[in-house]
């Protein structure tokens, strides 16, 4: 349990800090295409990391990474990630929470292969600009439960490692750009086992977003977005589309249930020529075999006084 924390507390360490300092692949226009071929690695029994170049853009356009449990990096990341990904901006917006609203940071800058799995911090070629949301999985900290979120299948896959420590996961992971466009609409996973001796191994996950992809691998596809924010992702910027919650002040009538009775000069109605010992703001709710010519009006704080209170069928307004 204790070695998870960690892992969990290695791969978000650094998703909300600031920066310290301010071949080439082609992406179809199609948001859900990728010219970059979903395609495992070879098997050779060693660990193997390949980062994309950036392309003309200067995007980052694919990671991909076979490895086994041993082979998880074992140093803690640094303090922040020195590198923006093209497009970077980050907004302080606001979001729902119950009844509530708060505010978070809405960005991240996004490796594609998670540090828990490549040791890679702030290598451009694997960064890009992501949602917290779609990233973490949540507005502020963490929901590994959200399968929505880069977060759920790192977290499954990590696990899975866990479980087949001769083994090794092929992960790769693509960003989906629509023309030249600076922020990835869509990030497209995919993952395939391997046993110890070269032989392939489907891995699922329990997410109904998982697809049968190329050379046996399981394919996810996530949209890189976040429920309080349009996204403008030609620039990477966006607007909040939450607005503060302000508490109303009460009501008129609603007031008027908050008045101490032993000083309020509302009128109030008493049945029994005022020997009843409830009073009423009305006459609608009194019981229907009420004789209304006994029916007799005082002020509330009088009828306080007399040691009457409000009647239970009441209903305020």
């Amino acid at each position: 349990m204790m070695k998870r924390m960690l892992k969990l507390s290695l791969l978000f360490t650094l998703m909300f800090t600031p920066v310290t300092n301010t071949v080439a692949l082609t992406v179809n226009t199609a948001v859900k295409q990728s010219s970059t071929q979903q395609q495992p690695l070879r098997y050779t029994g060693k660990r193997v990391l390949k980062l994309a170049p950036k392309d003309k853009y200067g995007r980052a356009v694919n990671a991909h990474i076979q490895l086994s449990y041993k082979q998880q990096p074992k140093k803690d990341r640094e303090p922040t990630i020195s590198y923006n990904p093209v497009g970077w901006h980050n907004y302080n917006f606001y979001y729902k929470k119950g009844n509530a609203t708060k505010r978070a940071w809405l960005m991240n800058r996004g490796h594609l292969v998670g540090y828990l799995f490549s040791g890679v911090n702030s290598d451009g070629r694997n960064l890009v600009q992501e949602t917290a949301y779609f990233n973490a999985g949540n507005y502020s900290g963490t929901n590994s439960t959200n399968k929505n979120s880069m977060l759920y299948y790192e977290m499954k896959l990590d696990r899975w490692l866990e479980t087949h420590k001769g083994w090794k996961l092929d992960y790769q992971v693509t960003p989906i750009y629509k023309g030249s466009e600076k922020m990835p609409r869509q990030i497209r996973l995919a993952y395939v086992g391997y046993t110890n001796k070269g032989k392939k191994v489907t891995i699922k996950l329990n997410s109904s977003k998982e697809k049968k992809g190329n050379g046996g691998a399981t394919v996810v596809t996530l949209n890189n977005t976040s429920p309080n924010a349009k996204i403008n992702y030609k620039l990477g910027t966006a607007v909040n589309t939450v607005k503060k919650l302000t508490v109303s002040s009460p009501s008129k009538s609603t007031s008027k249930t908050k008045t101490n009775p032993s000083t309020s000069n509302r009128k109030v109605y008493v049945t029994g020529k005022g020997t009843a010992k409830v009073y009423w703001y009305g006459t609608t709710y009194m019981p229907k075999n009420t004789n209304k010519k006994n029916v007799i009006t005082m002020k509330e704080k009088d009828a306080y006084k007399l040691g009457k209170r409000l009647s239970k069928t009441e209903k305020i307004h």
